[in-house]
C-alpha cells in the first residue's frame, strides 16, 4: 500500500532534496546526555540522607549499568550491520531495510517500558529512595549509553577514515507536502 502511494506521489513531484545529519548524534545530543547524567546524580545526592547514600547510589549504579549494557549492545548490533553495508557499497551509501531495525525498536521499547512501569509495580515492595534510585539509574544509564555509542562510532570512523551521516531523501509534492522516499546511511571518506 505504501509503495503504491509513493509511486503515485512521485508523478506529481516538483522538487526533491536530501537531509543529512551526523550518525550517532551531534553536539547538542551529547550535551543533553551529559545533563541527564549530571541531573540524575545531583537529584540523588539532594534527596538522600548521608546514612543511606552508599546503598542508594549502589542501586542507581546497578540500574545504570544494566541500561547502559542493554541499550549499547542493541545499538552496536544494528550499527555493525549498517557499517558492513556501507563499507560493501562502492558509493558508501546504504538505504535502510525496513525490518532490520526491528531489534533496536523492540529492545529499546522494552527498556523504556521497564524504566517507566517497573518502579510503579515495585512501589509497595521497596522504599522511596530505592525507587527514585531506580528511575534515576535508568535515566543516567540511557545518557551513558548514548555517549558510549557515540564514542564507539567515532572510533569506527577514525579506523575506517569515513565520516557517517544519516540521510533522508525527500520530495515536495504538488500539494506542497514533504514526502520521505528513502532513508539510510551515507559515508564520506575523510
Amino acid at each position: 500500500m505504501e509503495r503504491r502511494m509513493v509511486k503515485k506521489e512521485k508523478s506529481q513531484v516538483s522538487k526533491n532534496f536530501t537531509q543529512e545529519r551526523r550518525y550517532a548524534g551531534g553536539v547538542s545530543q551529547h550535551i543533553f546526555s551529559a545533563i541527564l547524567i549530571l541531573l540524575s546524580a545531583l537529584i540523588l545526592f539532594a534527596i538522600t540522607s548521608m546514612e543511606s547514600l552508599a546503598n542508594v547510589f549502589l542501586n542507581m549504579l546497578v540500574i545504570s549499568i544494566l541500561f547502559l549494557a542493554t541499550i549499547l549492545i542493541i545499538r552496536i548490533i544494528v550499527f555493525v550491520k549498517d557499517s558492513k553495508r556501507v563499507l560493501a557499497s562502492d558509493a558508501l551509501k546504504s538505504p535502510s531495510a525496513g525490518g532490520r531495525n526491528l531489534l533496536k525498536g523492540v529492545g529499546l521499547s522494552l527498556m523504556l517500558a521497564l524504566a517507566l512501569f517497573l518502579p510503579f509495580v515495585l512501589t509497595y515492595f521497596i522504599d522511596m529512595q530505592t525507587w527514585i534510585a531506580m528511575v534515576l539509574g535508568a535515566i543516567a544509564g540511557y545518557g551513558f549509553s548514548d555517549l558510549s555509542f557515540t564514542i564507539y562510532v567515532r572510533n569506527w570512523e577514525k579506523r575506517n577514515r569515513i565520516r557517517l551521516f544519516r540521510y533522508n531523501v525527500c520530495v515536495i509534492t504538488a500539494e506542497n507536502k514533504s514526502l520521505i522516499v528513502e532513508v539510510g546511511i551515507l559515508g564520506r571518506k575523510t
